[in-house]
Order: structure tokens, then C-alpha cells, then sequence
């Protein structure tokens, strides 16, 4: 009798369907959140839907990828300053991150971006790449203290091969959050390298909201060659860490540009340049008097 009690529940149990509608919505303003300000985000989306509750496990989902999408930095890593949540090295049958470095899998809240626990693994080496990674590590470690003091950084570089071919992935990330003066940003590349080109891409995120909502976004794409011989493996690495560390300054530099031409390419060409009128604006007060008094 009682497993047919259990049974009838089970049966009788209604099935929740979410609204396809809401889910597309809650889509787009998580991916479109900016990072450092996606927990004000949910806040205001418990408030604006009213059974939330029905949708906090595809939410979860969302924010994962979000913080993937932006490289967020995890702090309290036990063996290092900061971790970066990645695509590359997230194990999404596990729900973890792969340390190579160390050999763990990192298991993260993406609320909180705190690591809950870390479980040993055993990785395979490959010691040549593995010389590759540290050389290029240390030098990424040393263009970042340089160039992005007084930011929060973090890099991670990732090994991928097989018998005959292997990649190299290096991830970057800067995050400038100023929210208590309105505005934050961030500057997010990510470069993979193997034997026969060296491809990338630098994505920069700002967002300004004093008195308004404006945010800015940037995207740059490179296409580069590489050698690879393994006999100079430091010299190799060097080179191209001085590669990425000039296609991200010829970045930095087409900003600058940008933003001395602002004024008279971008924000002239917003103005208008006669009001609804079609006339002129006449600056004679005399003008505006006798106007005046036609009216009394």
C-alpha cells in the first residue's frame, strides 16, 4: 500500500514549464550584466519576477556562464593569489575547474565566487610544455605587476595536447571596479597558440552610471604567426609574451586615439544640428523681447 501511495504522488506531482519568454529575458540581462554587479542584478530580478523561485536553478546556469564569459577572479584559492573561471578549464560534468598548475579540481559557488572545496587529481605532464607554461606564466605574472598596478589581475595559461599536436591557451583579465563612484571595467584576453598560427582576442567592458546608463564595449580580434621549435623553449616563450604584450598595447594606444577624436567625430554628429524648427538660433536679444511681448 505504501509504495502505491508513493506511486499515485508521484504521478499526480504537476510538472512546472518555465516560461520560455521570461528565460529569454533573464538571458539576456544576465549576459549583458556588467561584471563585479550581477548579484544587484538578481536582486532586482527576484523583485521584478514574481515566482523566481521556479527559475533559480536555470539562473545558476546563467551565472556560471557569466563568470566564465568574463574570467572572474577567485580569490581564496588555497595555493595561489587569484584563479580564473574560465571555458577552458571548467569540467562541466563535475562542475569544477582544473588547476593544472597544482593538480586540483577547484569546486567555486558562482554567487560568491568563493571556492568550496578542492579535490587532488592526477594530471598528465608533458615536460616541454610544461617548461613552455612556466616561462610564459612568468612572464605574463611580470607584464601584469608592470602594466596593471592598482587593478585586480589575474592570468591563467593552459595546456591542451595530444600525441602529435598541442595548444596553448593564455587567459588574461584586469577588472577596475570604482561601483561606489559609478562606474567599473574591465580589459579580458585570451590567446591560443600552437604550431602553425597564434590567434586572439581583447574584449573591454566599461560601465559608467552617474546620472545615467552608458557602457561601452570593445572588441579585437589578431591573427598572428608562430614558431615553435622546442630547442629554445625561454627564448620562444619570451617572444611571445612580448607578442601578446604589444598587440594589447596597440589596443590600449587605438583608445587613446579614439578618444581624442571623440569630441569631433562622435559626439558632433549626435547633436543636432537645427532644432525642430529647421532655423537657426538667433542670439539677438532683442529678438527674443519683441517675441515676448507679441505674446502678452
Amino acid at each position: 500500500m505504501a509504495d502505491d501511495y508513493i506511486q499515485y504522488d508521484q504521478q499526480e506531482q504537476p510538472q512546472v514549464v518555465l516560461d520560455e519568454n521570461k528565460k529569454t529575458i533573464m538571458e539576456y540581462i544576465i549576459k549583458n550584466a556588467p561584471y563585479g554587479e550581477i548579484n544587484d542584478v538578481i536582486a532586482d530580478l527576484k523583485k521584478l519576477v514574481d515566482d523566481y523561485h521556479l527559475y533559480e536553478s536555470y539562473v545558476d546556469s546563467l551565472l556560471i556562464k557569466h563568470a566564465q564569459d568574463h574570467f572572474a577572479i577567485v580569490r581564496d584559492h588555497p595555493l595561489q593569489s587569484t584563479f580564473l573561471l574560465t571555458p577552458l578549464n571548467y569540467i562541466e560534468q563535475e562542475d569544477c575547474y582544473l588547476d593544472q598548475q597544482h593538480n586540483l579540481k577547484v569546486f567555486v559557488d558562482h554567487k560568491t565566487l568563493k571556492v568550496t572545496r578542492t579535490e587532488e587529481v592526477e594530471i598528465a605532464s608533458n615536460p616541454v610544455l610544461g617548461q613552455y607554461r612556466g616561462f610564459i606564466e612568468k612572464g605574463i605574472q611580470e607584464y601584469l605587476k608592470n602594466y596593471y598596478s592598482g587593478t585586480e589581475f589575474g592570468q591563467l595559461v593552459y595546456l591542451d595536447w595530444d600525441e602529435e599536436n598541442f595548444t596553448i591557451y593564455i587567459a588574461i583579465t584586469c577588472k577596475n571596479l570604482k561601483l561606489n563612484s559609478f562606474h567599473g571595467g574591465e580589459w579580458i584576453s585570451d590567446w591560443k597558440i600552437d604550431m602553425k598560427s597564434f590567434e586572439g582576442k581583447v574584449r573591454i567592458n566599461s560601465h559608467f552610471f552617474e546620472g545615467g546608463n552608458v557602457m561601452l564595449k570593445e572588441t579585437k580580434k589578431f591573427t598572428e604567426e608562430v614558431l615553435f621549435t622546442g630547442s629554445q623553449i625561454e627564448n620562444e616563450s619570451q617572444k611571445i609574451v612580448k607578442q601578446i604584450i604589444n598587440l594589447e598595447q596597440s589596443v590600449q594606444t587605438s583608445l587613446e586615439s579614439m578618444y581624442e577624436r571623440m569630441s569631433d567625430q562622435f559626439f558632433k554628429n549626435m547633436r543636432r544640428i537645427l532644432p525642430v524648427t529647421n532655423m537657426k538660433m538667433s542670439w539677438d536679444a532683442s529678438v527674443h523681447k519683441l517675441i515676448a511681448n507679441l505674446k502678452k
